[in-house]
């Protein structure tokens, strides 16, 4: 696991972040899912658990190829490389949920994941009931 752990001030930050990214424009390695969660992240931490990973694909097999060079069979287990999984249910405001195609972030009993909805790009909100796992981004003890 990682030593990544939410920094006092994190619920701002996160508030901040999501904000700054309301009408975020899918593209593949630059707001795409995983770099999305990837920013939330480094907003709430301090660290960008994705460096590696930006600015190195611009296309959907752009991306499997860095995900395969770095060990990670699909999406989730980019997730499970960094946080302890978690029942879905069990997920609170900052956490990374997945919703069997994508990954994004908890926001209570609703998720934000970069998008689109009714024809504009931006952050689409899931239930809880469309999540199908989810992983805890720990806190600092």
């Amino acid at each position: 696991m990682s030593a990544l752990v939410r920094h006092g001030g994190w619920e701002q930050a996160l508030a901040d972040y999501l904000l700054a990214n309301r009408d975020a424009v899918f593209a593949w390695g630059r707001i795409d899912c995983v770099l999305f969660c990837a920013g939330a992240i480094g907003a709430m931490t301090g660290i960008d658990p994705a460096a590696g990973m930006r600015g190195r694909y611009a296309t959907p097999i752009g991306a499997r190829r860095v995900m395969t060079r770095m060990g990670w069979k699909d999406v989730p287990a980019i997730a499970a490389a960094h946080f302890v999984e978690i029942g879905p249910a069990s997920a609170s405001r900052g956490d990374v949920v997945f919703d069997g195609r994508s990954l994004g972030v908890c926001i209570g009993r609703v998720a934000c994941f970069v998008g689109e909805e009714d024809g504009m790009p931006g952050l689409v909100q899931l239930s809880l009931s469309q999540w199908t796992r989810a992983w805890r981004v720990p806190f600092s003890i």
